[in-house]
This record gives structure tokens, C-alpha cells and sequence, in this order.
């Protein structure tokens, strides 16, 4: 009877550990041996390797099945080693901002967002003081133009 309590506990940390281990995957075996815990209440006698497998199984399964059925969640986005500048996912393009240190084709210079230094670059040179409107991020730089 206190394996029980032993697989349910193990199976509350895999799911807790969850917020430290970024991946959302030990969640699913967490959930299987909690399960597997309180099957094993219901159905005592079975050998420990049989438990153990079943758990393996059984948290493969629910990670397929949620992976089937949230796949935005689960699945992530492909690695290219491009950086996807048509999309605004930090809301920043078309703002206006204060040019910190000067920018010229050849070196990135310093803006202000926010209350933050960005990196920034520009196709012509941009002293300091000038406002400028953010066309475009790549990684942690901004592309700018002059207004």
C-alpha cells in the first residue's frame, strides 16, 4: 500500500518539475505514474517491472495524443537560422524612436525603446538626437529609417 503513495509522489514531482524543465514532456509521465499509482491500488500483485513498463506506455501515449490534438502547443517552430522579420510578435514596428548613438552603414549605433538601449542599424547615417521609425528586428537588432 505505500507504493502507492511512493508512484503518486513521484508522479507530483515529474509534473512540478515540469516549471524548471522547459519542454512540456515530463508533465505526461508524471500524469502516467499517477495513474499507474492508483491502479496499482486497484489492481495489487502485479511484478514492479510490469508497472514501470506501463508507465513508460502509457506516458508515451498521452504525450502522442495531446501532441495530436494541441500541436501549436506542443510542436514548436522549425530552427532555420533565418530570422522571421515579417512578423510583429514584440508589437514594435512603425514606432517612433530617439536615435542614442550615432548609426551608420557600416556600424550599428544605439536606440531608444521603451526605456531601453537597442542595437540599431540604417542604410544611411543617422546622427544622435534624430527621431527614427523602426522598420523591422532582426534577432536583438532594429532596422530604422529617418522620418
Amino acid at each position: 500500500m505505500h507504493s502507492i503513495y511512493i508512484w503518486i509522489s513521484v508522479g507530483l514531482l515529474l509534473m512540478l518539475s515540469e516549471f524548471m524543465i522547459p519542454g512540456f514532456i515530463i508533465f505526461f509521465f508524471g500524469a502516467a505514474t499517477i495513474i499507474v499509482g492508483i491502479l496499482q491500488a486497484i489492481i495489487p500483485g502485479v511484478p514492479f517491472s510490469i508497472w514501470v513498463i506501463l508507465t513508460c506506455i502509457l506516458g508515451t501515449i498521452l504525450l502522442f495524443v495531446c501532441r495530436r490534438f494541441m500541436p501549436k502547443s506542443m510542436i514548436g517552430t522549425k530552427m532555420t537560422g533565418k530570422c522571421e522579420t515579417d512578423v510583429d510578435n514584440d508589437g514594435i514596428i512603425g514606432e517612433k524612436v530617439q536615435v542614442i548613438e550615432k548609426i551608420t552603414p557600416a556600424q550599428q549605433g544605439k536606440v531608444e525603446l521603451h526605456g531601453s538601449l537597442w542595437n540599431a542599424s540604417a542604410d544611411v547615417e543617422i546622427p544622435e538626437g534624430t527621431t527614427v521609425v523602426i522598420l523591422e528586428k532582426k534577432n536583438l537588432t532594429l532596422i530604422v529609417t529617418p522620418l
